[in-house]
């Protein structure tokens, strides 16, 4: 189990593409400039830009959480099914002994 969540992990990493900021400057002069570096101090406002690249990391990192999720889940109802066919197992092999004992005790006590 831990290992596929590891698994899972390690190509989301190995397959995240790498990305750059994209920063919007705004100039005194009402100006709009896009750059790769921060904005400048004379700026009036800055703004970083989200990227097509940093969405498809951000959504792929969410897939991978949910598929993570969704496998632990699995595992657990998984394990939960075991159990519960071991119980009734269990169960059934008390009630057959029971069954056994008093057949053997009323054969003994005709």
């Amino acid at each position: 189990m831990k290992k596929i969540i590891c698994l899972i992990f390690l190509l989301v990493v190995a397959h995240t593409p790498t990305h750059a900021e994209i920063f919007k400057c705004k100039l005194a002069s009402e100006q709009t400039v896009y750059q790769s570096s921060p904005c400048p101090s004379t700026t009036v406002k800055q703004n970083v830009v989200e990227t097509n690249a940093d969405r498809i990391a951000k959504t792929q990192s969410q897939l991978a959480a949910r598929k993570a999720d969704w496998i632990a889940k699995e595992a657990a109802a998984l394990k939960f099914e075991k159990e519960r066919h071991e119980e009734l197992a269990r169960q059934r092999l008390i009630s057959l002994r029971k069954r056994r004992i008093i057949e053997d005790y009323s054969l003994e006590n005709l």
